[in-house]
């Protein structure tokens, strides 16, 4: 073993150990950290390729009816047995979901590898390596004796370590959590109200230009134009904050799976927050109400294209000077907030914008 593969491992093994077990031996340390690095390794070698992403209707779009599904999947993994009944108990949902049912994968050939690499792999590899990610992805919430010893690890490899300040990621996991419930401030603040009407008008003219200049495009035949048509009239567009923010009931009930209290330690406080995504993602499958909630919060300064709802966001928080404000004269606003929103629409019809 190299210099610097000791180094690592040496720096790795220090960090992980209180979190195997501290009564572990070094050798029995050092095995469980060379199956996980072992097994991370080979799963990165597992990605699909960017060919296969580019070509998503040929190579990423396979229905499958969940009577295949398990046979793609790892034995650790019961998808039909025990997952689904988890995740939508008949005694709520009743039976929603039958052999013939289908469901997209991804990549089949990533899950069949997959398959073949879990099966490779003890049950406690993979535990721990799950376990590490977890751990590893709050690392800047955590103290500063668990950060001091990742940026050792990342600095033997060569690694920038995250700058992001403590208070800030904390402060950051927050808002996803329950920043609905705080949005109505900026937006009352920055007089939103006022603005969105504009921007809904805006986008008006943006799509509508979108169709005039393709209706003149010679290189482009008449199926296309209306398929093109069609999609920029079913776009649909989150504009600045959802009505629902107002609205304290609706808020109590996206927020029905968060159960935290002061009691809680750190660690079981994040996994609540996380449940509390999954459940209500869940929901969304067959709650046709719960499909029309916001994935950011209005103050999240963020503005992007989401393929699957065929849908574009623009937050409060970055429709506010200098990009924009309902004070500005209509050319202002169309050379700053509306090339950002012509730029997410045009996310719908290539990966450039």
């Amino acid at each position: 073993m190299s210099v610097y593969n000791q180094t690592v491992l040496s720096l790795f093994e220090s960090f992980i150990k209180p979190v195997i077990n501290a009564s572990m031996t070094r050798d029995e340390v050092n095995q469980h950290v060379q199956e996980m690095l072992r097994f991370e390794m080979n799963l990165a070698s597992l990605s699909s390729s960017r060919t296969d992403f580019n070509n998503i209707q040929s190579s990423m779009y396979h229905p499958t009816p969940l009577s295949q599904v398990n046979t793609y999947l790892s034995e650790i993994m019961d998808f039909n047995g025990t997952y689904l009944p988890i995740l939508f108990p008949a005694s709520k949902y009743g039976q929603i979901f039958g052999n013939d049912t289908k469901i997209s994968l991804d990549s089949v050939p990533f899950f069949k590898n997959l398959r073949t690499l879990s099966e490779k792999t003890s049950r406690r590899g993979m535990q721990l390596y799950i376990l590490i990610a977890h751990i590893t992805h709050y690392i800047r919430s955590l103290g500063s004796i668990h950060q001091e010893k990742w940026n050792q690890v990342l600095n033997a490899m060569g690694v920038a370590a995250n700058g992001i300040d403590r208070s800030e990621r904390c402060v950051g996991i927050t808002d996803d959590a329950i920043g609905q419930y705080s949005a109505r401030f900026l937006v009352e603040k920055f007089e939103a109200s006022k603005s969105k009407p504009i921007v809904e008008s805006m986008i008006r003219d943006i799509k509508q230009a979108y169709i005039t200049e393709t209706n003149g495009s010679s290189w482009l035949d008449a199926e296309t134009k209306r398929n093109l048509e069609d999609k920029l009239n079913g776009m649909s567009e989150n504009v600045l904050y959802p009505s629902y923010i107002f609205n304290v009931t609706k808020l109590d009930r996206m927020h029905r799976y968060l159960n935290v209290s002061s009691t809680m330690d750190f660690l079981e406080m994040l996994l609540t927050i996380e449940s509390n995504k999954v459940l209500r993602n869940r929901d969304r499958i067959v709650d046709r109400s719960d499909r029309e909630e916001w994935e950011d919060s209005p103050q999240t300064v963020n503005a992007f294209y989401d393929s699957l709802k065929n849908a574009f966001v623009v937050t409060a928080a970055f429709m506010r000077a200098p990009y924009f404000s309902h004070l500005y004269p209509d050319y202002l606003n169309f050379a700053a907030g509306g090339s950002v929103i012509a730029h997410e629409m045009m996310h719908g019809f290539d990966a450039d914008g």
